[in-house]
């Protein structure tokens, strides 16, 4: 909590998550005094008081699980991590005996699927609103972010229409939304355009859209990212609803069908109950059978991997992957603050695996400019190559020999540790190689490979002791 307040002062962008805000000029918080005082009062009084009492079992699990992961970065990595030369199996990432491996230590098994990928918003959004337009049953959507500007209010009226023919629950993170809602966009509204205070209300209003805030004891939040049609189609990734993620940032959601969509949708039931009126009491409810795994004909293996308190799969998953590497590792993400991930990748290229990492030019975040610059450093000099995308980039995924791991957690403390993730997994060769084309390849051609002396001489040690809270 406290290393997330000191980010907010220091960047100016109270950022939870950080890179889901805009950076605020100290001129704009000065003529919005209300900004700092509503976000602690959303997320420390409201998340967390209001949060105790309706959620009291889960909300003391994610205090004491927080806390400990917190305490946990003040320790140096080297005394937790096991020897270097440790591999989870002989065979490599995207192997049956890699996927064994997972599914021996506690993973969730993988059910059946079958994957596209929209990089960018234009490509997703405007797949987006055909799958409103088309839905027949139901819309279910969990967003880290729902904005309050013109962009996100056109999306707001897509479901606003669709509501009084469809089931519409819409669910997003209280204080995602309330820091976007006060956070002004990097470029000008429409002339005249003005910002409802409340996008929530602006939902419920004149329509029969169902709305609900996850709560946020402690400050954790719920940075997932999945929007679901009809419980038969979802969409997994990085991209909220916000005219950034439409036009001015890199990002990248999948479109997921087959069974492995109820198992996103059963996820999506307890999330709902967890955050209505009941809170806790939802915890006394039996579990519904798992769905079946579905055969061949419903596509190919995808493991639904997370981040929740105690819960650290994401995590567990990619060090095994990185373990167990071979040939190449290329990580893509916005913000790299993880020792644990530092270190293994460091070495992975000591015994001879091509590492790469790819990371944002621009940011949103001075912190996190300055957190990632030091991270990059440390990783450049244990033989890591670092790629830099020029302008600002969203996309959270990364290629593990023949294993890929993507959605809405970044490499950092927050989505490794402390908020709630969703990522998906695959090993199909025809997937993993149109994933490699579309996304990685092209990526790496757009990005610029630093060298060590320009790595070293943009480095910040200082900032360490709060971007590794981060």
């Amino acid at each position: 909590m406290l290393g997330w307040a000191a980010g907010c002062l220091f960047s100016a962008g109270c950022a939870v998550s950080p890179g889901e805000f805009r950076l605020v000029s100290e001129a704009q918080i000065a003529s919005a005094a209300p900004l700092p005082v509503r976000a602690i009062y959303e997320g420390a009084v409201r998340g967390t008081v209001v949060g105790l009492i309706n959620h009291p079992v889960s909300s003391t699990s994610a205090g004491i699980a927080a806390f400990k992961n917190r305490t946990r970065e003040l320790v140096p990595v080297e005394a937790f991590l096991s020897d270097a030369n440790e591999t989870p199996d002989a065979r490599a990432p995207g192997t049956a005996g890699f996927e064994r491996f997972l599914d021996q230590n506690g993973l969730a098994p993988a059910t059946r699927g079958t994957l596209a990928f929209h990089v960018d918003g234009e490509a997703f959004f405007s797949r987006l609103n055909q799958s409103i337009a088309e839905a027949k049953s139901s819309i279910d959507w969990m967003v880290f972010i729902f904005d309050n500007d013109d962009f996100a209010l056109s999306v707001a009226d897509r479901l606003k229409a669709r509501s009084g023919e469809v089931k519409t629950r819409v669910m997003m993170d209280r204080l995602g939304s309330v820091m976007a809602g006060y956070s002004p966009p990097a470029t000008p509204l429409p002339a005249g355009f003005a910002m409802p205070h409340s996008i929530s209300h602006y939902l419920r209003h004149r329509s029969d859209v169902r709305v609900r805030k996850q709560p946020n004891p402690w400050l954790v939040s719920d940075h997932t990212k999945v929007l679901m049609f009809d419980r038969t189609t979802a969409y997994l990734g990085g991209m909220n609803i916000g005219r950034e993620y439409r036009s001015e940032w890199h990002d990248l959601m999948a479109e997921i069908r087959g069974p492995i969509v109820e198992e996103l949708a059963r996820a999506f039931d307890r999330s709902w109950r967890r955050s209505g009126y009941l809170g806790d009491i939802h915890l006394l409810a039996p579990r519904r059978p798992r769905p079946s795994s579905g055969t061949a004909a419903d596509g190919i293996p995808i493991r639904l991997l997370e981040t929740a308190p105690w819960v650290y799969d994401i995590e567990r998953a990619q060090i095994a992957a990185i373990r167990a590497s071979r040939r190449q590792i290329v990580v893509i993400t916005p913000y790299f603050t993880s020792k644990a991930m530092l270190v293994e990748l460091q070495r992975a290229a000591a015994r001879g695996v091509d590492v790469r990492v790819i990371l944002p030019r621009d940011i949103d975040s001075e912190v996190m400019r300055l957190t990632n610059a030091e991270f990059a450093a440390r990783m450049a000099e244990g033989g890591v190559k670092i790629h830099q995308f020029p302008g600002i980039m969203h996309l959270k995924a990364a290629i593990y020999d023949g294993w890929v791991c993507l959605g809405s957690a970044n490499m950092d403390t927050l989505s490794l540790r402390i908020n709630r993730e969703k990522n998906i997994a695959f090993s199909d060769p025809e997937t993993v190689a149109r994933f490699r084309r579309q996304v990685v390849e092209r990526d790496l051609r757009r990005s610029t490979r630093l060298s060590i002396k320009v790595l070293q001489a943009g480095r910040a040690s200082w900032i360490m002791p709060l971007g590794k809270q981060l």
